[in-house]
C-alpha cells in the first residue's frame, strides 16, 4: 500500500483583521495545491464585512486555486428565505463561479429553520458527497464535504436540465401573461416578498409554455475556451468593477484619469483585445 505526506500551511496573505477566517493551502506529492478555508461571520455583522469578505475570494480566484471553504455566515440561504444578506452572498458566488452545496437547514428549532452553516467551492466536479449532519451538542448542524482522492475527468453523456420550446406559442404566452394578477403585488410591503412573487407569478407562465425537461448530451467542452482565456476574462470582470467603483468612465472623453487608473484602463483594454484574438 502506498503512502504519501500531506504539508499544510497556513496562508498568511489571505488573511484578514476584519474577518474571523483562516485559510490553510495543502499540498499533495504530484498535484496542485489546493486551499481550505473557513470564515464566521457574528450575527448583526455589519455589511462592509462582505466587501472584505469579496475582495479575499478575488485574491483566490487570481491564483486559479480549488477553494473548498466552509463556515457559519448566518446568512440564511434557504431559496425563498428573507434575508437582506443572501443576494449579496449569491452575487459573490455568481461572480467567481463558486458553488453553494449545502442544501438542508443547518439550524432548527421550535419557531424557524435556517440554513446558514454552508460549503463553498469552486470545484463541484471534485467532491465527492457533502452533506449536514445532526449534531446534540448545539443547535447547529454540521457541514462537511469530501473531496476525491482521485479525480478523473467523466466523458461520454452527461444530464442537463433545459426548457422545451417545442410547442411554444409567442402569442398564448404573451396573453396568459397579460391575464396573471400583477397588481397583487400591492399587497406587499417587504422588497423581497415582491420579488419572489413576481418572480413565482412569472416561471410559472415559463413552466407552463416551456417546460422542463431533462436531455442527454456529449460531454465536450468548446475547445476555445481555454484555462488562460478564462482567466483573463476573469481579471478583466475585476478591472472593470473596480472602474465602476470609483466611478470612473471608461470612454475618450470622459474625466481625466489618476496614473493608477490609467494604467487599469490600459489593462483592461488590452484584455478586452486579447481575448477577442484568442476568440
Amino acid at each position: 500500500m502506498s503512502t504519501y505526506l500531506l504539508l499544510a500551511k497556513v496562508r498568511e496573505d489571505l488573511q484578514s483583521d476584519r474577518l474571523e477566517r483562516l485559510t490553510v493551502e495543502i499540498n499533495k506529492p504530484h498535484s496542485r495545491p489546493f486551499l481550505v478555508s473557513t470564515w464566521y461571520r457574528p450575527p448583526n455583522s455589519l455589511p462592509y464585512l462582505f466587501n472584505e469578505f469579496e475582495n479575499l475570494i478575488g485574491k483566490i480566484d487570481s491564483l486559479n486555486l480549488e477553494l473548498y471553504l466552509v463556515g457559519s455566515m448566518n446568512t440564511n440561504m434557504i431559496p425563498g428565505a428573507v434575508d437582506v444578506n443572501s443576494p449579496k452572498l449569491s452575487n459573490i458566488c455568481d461572480i467567481y463561479s463558486l458553488h453553494q452545496l449545502t442544501t438542508e437547514p443547518t439550524r432548527v428549532t421550535a419557531q424557524s429553520q435556517s440554513l446558514i452553516d454552508i460549503c463553498i467551492t469552486n470545484t463541484p466536479d471534485k467532491i465527492g458527497r457533502s452533506g449536514v449532519m445532526l449534531l446534540g451538542i448545539g443547535d447547529h448542524s454540521l457541514v462537511y464535504l469530501v473531496r476525491k482522492a482521485h479525480y478523473t475527468n467523466p466523458g461520454g453523456v452527461k444530464i442537463i436540465t433545459t426548457r422545451s420550446f417545442k410547442k411554444f406559442d409567442n402569442e398564448e404566452f404573451l396573453k396568459d401573461v397579460e391575464q396573471r394578477q400583477w397588481d397583487a403585488i400591492s399587497l406587499f410591503a417587504n422588497p423581497n416578498e415582491m420579488w419572489e412573487f413576481w418572480k413565482n407569478q412569472f416561471l410559472d407562465c415559463i413552466d407552463k409554455h416551456a417546460p422542463l425537461k431533462r436531455k442527454r448530451v456529449g460531454n465536450k467542452k468548446s475547445p476555445w475556451i481555454t484555462n488562460e482565456l478564462v482567466r483573463k476574462m476573469r481579471k478583466g470582470t475585476s478591472l472593470k468593477r473596480w472602474l465602476n467603483k470609483v466611478h470612473i468612465k471608461i470612454s475618450p472623453t470622459g474625466p481625466p484619469l489618476g496614473q493608477r487608473e490609467m494604467k487599469l484602463t490600459t489593462q483592461l483594454n488590452m484584455l478586452n483585445v486579447n481575448t477577442l484574438t484568442t476568440t
